[in-house]
């Protein structure tokens, strides 16, 4: 489907003062744009529906990138990078407290998803799939570009210390009620309602996938399952969903361009990438039985962000060189993998768990359309998981690097313990970002840490900086109580981490 965007005279006036809320004082020379908040020039808004939105920018930008040179953002890209979501990645060590054994690895979950964004484009257009005729679209490259950059989204403070975090709070929950029951006291005295259950498994994915449904939602949109193939739900003030996607020029007009613009299918699409199989309630009606973005077809493009055959995708690409080149210096590049991908029909390595195969007759064979490699770069493959074993061992669970996080995770075990309104949701202030439909009936008024991943707008502020609300909570409490959480943060910021006295294999 391919749309322009709304003519001036369906342009809503702009505002003859400069009072309003929404808009800052033009700088002198700026002829016939306004400039919104964000401090980005944008085009006069709109009126669609009822709401205010404004045409996407046509500006293709650039940025630096020490492990992929240069890193290309087109306009659609800006948008979502442009997002709050989007923006806490850089408040996110992508290796969490690796940085206490390293220095140098305090590289963030935004220069990563960057980098996955890049290569995701890269794989296509540097292979030999680029090659094929596959009917690969600009569409499709561009939801592939915004699946690596929005991946990580549902990563929480210190990134995988995180879910250790919610592991142990759960178990501890379960085990020793009584810990808690003061805490959960308060909870309920103060607001009337008990904590929310913590749930036996944290899957950062599907939290990715609310964060990504919190994106949208700020831009003003939302997916429509209802209208999978028509532009994107507008519900609210934001980015115009008819110029929002694809930007091409028009054939007809030379000099013009016209936009298509991204569908509902798209944005599962990208969703899927993320999750790397069918979605499930919440992130739709139903739990699918197969992918709904893309069709058989096209069933290859699932493998660039999380390959589900053969583990070789563009995330491990790119957080195996990053982190080598953080850790030690060194870049393990694996330009041939990515030049030499071809797309051919391969029998399904994992047939029993395969959502698209368990169910099959043993007689049938069980075959996808899957990103391959020539049988002469067996050893570079070998390589790849080489560093994979490497990396593990020197960086990630180095003994200082697990020492730091078990400290930290004993320490937000405490801490969560004794703070049940550590965040306030904000779920019925009118200023604060928009959420999600599906969020309609949240009535949290406040969570402690273990719960932010449940809404949106508190998972915003759950990052790194976590570490200091919690020592300032700590300083400014006289609970007596609190001695061992105090104790805790002393030896953390002395580099005072448990000891190493034995190690299991």
């Amino acid at each position: 489907m391919s749309r322009t965007p709304p003519q001036d005279d369906q342009a809503a006036a702009a505002p003859a003062a400069t009072t309003s809320s929404l808009f800052s004082p033009s700088p002198s020379g700026s002829k016939g744009q306004i400039y919104h908040l964000r401090g980005t020039p944008r085009s006069r808004p709109r009126h669609r529906g009822g709401f205010e939105v404004w045409p996407m920018k046509t500006e293709t930008r650039k940025c630096n990138d020490e492990v992929h040179g240069e890193v290309t953002i087109p306009p659609a890209v800006q948008v979502v990078l442009d997002s709050p979501a989007v923006q806490r990645l850089a408040n996110l060590k992508q290796l969490g407290c690796a940085f206490n054994t390293y220095p140098s690895c305090s590289h963030t979950r935004k220069e990563h998803s960057l980098g996955v964004m890049e290569t995701a484009s890269n794989i296509i257009s540097t292979s030999n799939i680029g090659k094929q005729q596959l009917n690969i679209t600009e569409m499709d490259i561009l939801c592939l570009r915004i699946a690596g950059l929005t991946h990580d989204l549902g990563h929480g403070p210190f990134s995988h210390v995180f879910e250790s975090f919610l592991k142990a709070a759960y178990k501890q929950e379960k085990e020793h009620p009584e810990l808690y029951s003061e805490r959960n006291a308060k909870f309920k005295e103060e607001f009337e309602m008990d904590l929310p259950e913590l749930p036996p498994s944290y899957e950062h994915e599907k939290t990715s996938l609310m964060m990504v449904d919190d994106l949208l939602a700020t831009n003003g949109l939302e997916i429509d399952w209802s209208a999978l193939d028509d532009p994107l739900k507008q519900v609210g003030n934001g980015v115009d969903c008819e110029t929002f996607g694809v930007i091409r020029k028009n054939k007809n007009q030379p000099g013009d361009t016209i936009v298509d613009p991204f569908t509902s299918r798209d944005w599962i699409f990208i969703k899927e990438c993320i999750y790397g199989k069918p979605l499930v309630y919440p992130d739709a009606p139903e739990t699918q039985s197969t992918f709904v973005g893309r069709g058989k077809d096209k069933e290859f493009l699932y493998d660039i962000i999380s390959n589900r055959h053969s583990g070789l995708d563009v995330d491990r690409y790119d957080y195996y060189a990053r982190d080598g080149l953080a850790a030690t210096g060194k870049k393990d590049a694996y330009n041939v993998l990515l030049r030499t991908a071809v797309v051919a029909r391969g029998l399904c390595p994992n047939r029993d768990t395969c959502f698209d195969c368990k169910d099959k007759p043993p007689s049938e064979e069980a075959r996808h359309l899957m990103i391959c490699y020539p049988v002469k770069h067996i050893s570079e493959a070998m390589s790849f998981f080489e560093t994979r074993i490497n990396n593990h061992d020197k960086i990630y669970t180095h003994k200082k690097t697990k020492a730091a996080e078990l400290l930290m995770v004993d320490l937000m075990v405490e801490a969560d313990r004794h703070f049940s309104m550590l965040f306030s949701t904000q779920h019925n202030e009118a200023d604060a970002f928009p959420t999600h439909s599906r969020f309609d009936d949240f009535e949290y008024p406040k969570l402690p840490l273990s719960r932010a991943w449940m809404y949106p707008r508190l998972f915003l502020r759950a990052d790194d900086s976590i570490l200091g609300v919690i020592e300032n909570k700590v300083l400014e409490s006289s609970d007596k109580g609190l001695a061992p959480l105090k104790k805790m943060l002393q030896h953390l910021r002395k580099h005072e981490f448990y000891k190493c006295v034995g190690e299991v294999e």
